[in-house]
C-alpha cells in the first residue's frame, strides 16, 4: 500500500538550491576573488610559438562563457578592463567590442598587414595604449617596408614588437624590393622585445636604448655584401646596450668572414642562442661579442661543408668566457658533432653537422679548435666513443693543465659499448712524456658486467697507473659504474675481473665498483639538460618553437 503525500508544508531551507541562487558558495565570493579567477580565462599576448603562420585567432570562448552565467558575473567581466586588453583587429566586429571594453588601459594588438586601413584606424585612435604589436605580413617584403609609417609617434608606448611571415620563401637571398621604406629607422623609444620571424630583412643600424630581447629569423644579405652579415650585425648589437637575451635562426654564411673591427659589447647578456644556421657565420658572430661569464651560449643545428672548413679566429672578444668553463662532454657520431661545456654559471653548446663526405670527419677541426682557443679551467671531461679517441691526444690533454677527473661513457651508436681506441689512445695519453692532466685524480667509466671491454682489464690499466706514479702525478681512484644489460650479467668474467682489479690497490689507488640499471650516470642524458640552462626571462615575451629549445642531443 502506498504512502498517502505528505500534507506539512516543506521548510524553505530545505529547497534544493541552484547555482543562480544569491545564497549559493559561489556567489559569496568578493568581486576582487572572482576578477582573480576570470583572470585565467583572458586571451594571452604572448606569441605561442613564433614563426607561426596562419596564427588562429585568439580563443575568447572561455571568456564569453563567463559572461553569460548570470547578470552579476556578466557586470563584473564587461566592467574588468584588463579582461578585454587583447585585440585580435583580424575579426572587426570583436576587435570593435575588446577596443571599447579596454577604454584608457594598454593594450595589445594582433593584426594582418592585408587590413592595412584597419591598423592605420587602430593606430591613429589607440595607438597610445599599445604596449604589443604583433603583424603578420603576408608578402616577400622586408619587415622593415611592412610597418606602419610613424611608428614611433603612433605608438610611444610600445614595449614588444614581432612580425611574422606567412610568405615563406625558399630563398632567403632574394632582395628586398625597390622603394620600400626603413619602418625601423626611428623605433619606438620605449622598445624592449623585437622579433622579426620568417622575414626577410636587412638589420637596421639605428639605436635601440632599451631592447633586452632580440629575435631574428632569416636574415637577408642583400645590403651587406661587401661587409658580410657578420660585421653587419655586429654593428647592430653594438647599438643594444641592455640587450639580454638574443636569438638568431637562418644565419647565412656571410660573403665573407671578416669580423667587425670593434666588439659588440653586451654587458648584460644572459643567452645567446644561433640555430638552424651556417656554422661558420655562427662562430664569426661569437667572437665578435663581448658578453659576461655568466651567458648561456648556444650554436645548434649549424651546418658545414666539411669541419676543415670552419676556421677560427684567434681574437676573442670573449676570452673569459671560456675560462669560466670547468666541464665539457665531446663526442661525435657520424656527421654530427656535439659539445657541452658548462661552467658554474656558464655554459657553451655546439651541435653541428656537415653535408659533404671527408675522412677526417671532426678530428681535424677539434685539434685546430684546441690549438686557438683552449679550456684552461676544465676540472672534468666527459668522453663518448664516437669522436672521443680523438679528443684525447696528449697534445690536446695538456691544454686542460686543472683537469681532476675524466668520464668515459657509453654511446648508443656503439651499441652501449666502450670504444676500445678510445681506451687505448686515453691510456697512452696519460702515460706520455712530459706528463699531461698534473692534476688528474680519477677515471670513471660505465661499463657493461656482461661485456667488459678487453682495455679495461688489468693488464692494460696497470702500466699507465705505473707510469703516472713513477712520475708523481699518481692517480687516487678508479671508479667504474655497472650496469645490467642482460639477464646473465653476474658472469664468472665479471667476478674474476673483480679478483683482477687487486693489484690496482698495492700502487695506492681506490677502485670504487658503482652499480646501477641504466647506462648514463653521468651529469648528461640524452635529451635532458641541466638546470643552468633554464634561463629565466628569454622567453617572456613569445615561446621558442620546439626545435630552437635547448635539448641535449648526442646522436
Amino acid at each position: 500500500m502506498e504512502s498517502e503525500p505528505s500534507s506539512q508544508p516543506v521548510e524553505r531551507d530545505a529547497l534544493p538550491v541552484t547555482s543562480n541562487h544569491p545564497s549559493t558558495p559561489i556567489h559569496q565570493l568578493p568581486p576582487k576573488i572572482l576578477l582573480a579567477i576570470f583572470e585565467y580565462c583572458r586571451p594571452l599576448a604572448r606569441t605561442k610559438p613564433l614563426r607561426t603562420t596562419r596564427t588562429p585567432s585568439a580563443d575568447i570562448r572561455p571568456l564569453i562563457t563567463i559572461s553569460h552565467v548570470c547578470s552579476s558575473w556578466r557586470n563584473l567581466v564587461l566592467n574588468q578592463r584588463t579582461l578585454w586588453s587583447y585585440v585580435d583587429g583580424r575579426n572587426e566586429r570583436l576587435c570593435e567590442a575588446f577596443l571599447q571594453r579596454s577604454q584608457g588601459i594598454q593594450i595589445s594588438l594582433r593584426i594582418t598587414t592585408k587590413l592595412a586601413e584597419r591598423l592605420q584606424n587602430i593606430l591613429t585612435a589607440h595607438g597610445r595604449r599599445i604596449w604589443r604589436l604583433d603583424l603578420e605580413v603576408h608578402s616577400a617584403a622586408s619587415a622593415a617596408s611592412a610597418l606602419p609609417e610613424r611608428l614611433r609617434e603612433s605608438c610611444p608606448h610600445l614595449i614588444c614588437l614581432t612580425v611574422l611571415n606567412d610568405f615563406l620563401p625558399t630563398d632567403t637571398h632574394v632582395n628586398r624590393p625597390s622603394g620600400t621604406r626603413e619602418g625601423l629607422t626611428q623605433p619606438p623609444p620605449l622598445l624592449k622585445a623585437l622579433a622579426l620571424a620568417s622575414v626577410l630583412v636587412s638589420v637596421p643600424t639605428i639605436r635601440f636604448p632599451h631592447l633586452t630581447h632580440l629575435y631574428l629569423d632569416k636574415l637577408s644579405v642583400s645590403d651587406v655584401t661587401k661587409q658580410g652579415t657578420g660585421s653587419h650585425l655586429t654593428r647592430f648589437l653594438s647599438n643594444c646596450p641592455l640587450l639580454e637575451h638574443l636569438h638568431l635562426r637562418g644565419l647565412p654564411r656571410a660573403h665573407t668572414t671578416a669580423l667587425a673591427s670593434q666588439p659588440a659589447r653586451l654587458n648584460r647578456m644572459r643567452s645567446l642562442t644561433c640555430v638552424h644556421s651556417d656554422m661558420q657565420a655562427a662562430i664569426d658572430l661569437v667572437a665578435s661579442l663581448e658578453f659576461p661569464t655568466t651567458t648561456m651560449v648556444r650554436l645548434d643545428h649549424v651546418t658545414c661543408s666539411i669541419p676543415s672548413d670552419v676556421r677560427f679566429n684567434a681574437t676573442l672578444a670573449s676570452r673569459e668566457f671560456l675560462q669560466s668553463l670547468t666541464r665539457l662532454h665531446v663526442g661525435d657520431a657520424f656527421k654530427g658533432f656535439h659539445l657541452i661545456a658548462e661552467g658554474p654559471s656558464s655554459g657553451l653548446y655546439i651541435h653541428a653537422t656537415y653535408e659533404n663526405d671527408t675522412e677526417q670527419g671532426w678530428t681535424d677541426w677539434l685539434s685546430d679548435m684546441l690549438a686557438v682557443h683552449s679550456f684552461p679551467a676544465l676540472t672534468e671531461l666527459h668522453v663518448s666513443p664516437s669522436g672521443g679517441a680523438e679528443f684525447v691526444t696528449a697534445a690536446n690533454l695538456r691544454k686542460m693543465p686543472l683537469l681532476a677527473e675524466i668520464r668515459v661513457l657509453p654511446d648508443r651508436a656503439w651499441g652501449m659499448q666502450l670504444s676500445e681506441g678510445l681506451l687505448d689512445r686515453l691510456y697512452r695519453s696519460l702515460a706520455s712524456e712530459p706528463i699531461c692532466c698534473s692534476r688528474l685524480e680519477a677515471l670513471h667509466f660505465s661499463v657493461s658486467r656482461s661485456d667488459l671491454p678487453e682495455h679495461l682489464l688489468p693488464e692494460d690499466l696497470i702500466p699507465m697507473v705505473a707510469a703516472r706514479a713513477h712520475r708523481g702525478c699518481p692517480l687516487r681512484r678508479i671508479q667504474l659504474s655497472a650496469y645490467d644489460d642482460g639477464p646473465e650479467c653476474a658472469t664468472p668474467r665479471w667476478e674474476a675481473y673483480m679478483r683482477a682489479l687487486a693489484p690496482l690497490r698495492q700502487l695506492d689507488l681506490a677502485v670504487h665498483i658503482y652499480n646501477q640499471h641504466k647506462a648514463f650516470p653521468g651529469a648528461y642524458r640524452d635529451g635532458q639538460r641541466t638546470d643552468i640552462w633554464r634561463t629565466d626571462g628569454a622567453e617572456d615575451f613569445w615561446e621558442l618553437p620546439a626545435d630552437e629549445q635547448m635539448r641535449y642531443t648526442f646522436a
